[in-house]
This record gives C-alpha cells, sequence and structure tokens, in this order.
C-alpha cells in the first residue's frame, strides 16, 4: 500500500487481480519468450559483458584527456592544462 493511492487493500488487491487474470489470458508465447531472451544473450555475448559487471575502460593514451561521456570509443585529443 505504501506509495499507492488507492483508498484501500481490498481496492488495490482488486486491481492487481484483475491485471493478472489479464495478464494470464494475454500470454505471449513461450517460444517467443525464449527467442527474445537468445537473442538479448547474443547481443551480451558479442559486446563481452557479463552480468553486473560494468563495460572496461580503453587504456589511458598519452595526451588524451577523456571525456565523461566517451568510455568505449576513445577521447579527444586535447592539451593537458
Amino acid at each position: 500500500m505504501g506509495g499507492s493511492d488507492y483508498p484501500n487493500h481490498t481496492v488495490l488487491a482488486r486491481r492487481l487481480q484483475d491485471y493478472l487474470r489479464w495478464r494470464n489470458a494475454n500470454a505471449r508465447h513461450p517460444d517467443v519468450l525464449a527467442a527474445q531472451r537468445r537473442e538479448r544473450a547474443r547481443v551480451r555475448s558479442e559486446r563481452q559483458q557479463r552480468w553486473g559487471r560494468p563495460r572496461p575502460r580503453l587504456p589511458e593514451q598519452p595526451g588524451c584527456v577523456p571525456d565523461a561521456g566517451v568510455m568505449l570509443t576513445g577521447c579527444e585529443k586535447r592539451p593537458v592544462t
């Protein structure tokens, strides 16, 4: 009930049950879900990204000042001040 704008628990429970009933009636086919999972895993493996690990940074280059938004693409050549 915390953070919800429903007047009481009964109304909240009914709305939740209605949603679950709708979701069960409109479930996607298990083969479609499995294909989507495989595609996401393929994309992750192409990027060599594991669960919960941050993206690797490029090694520092001399005379190079990395930008905040540039992590994997390199950095701009700017004079170091």
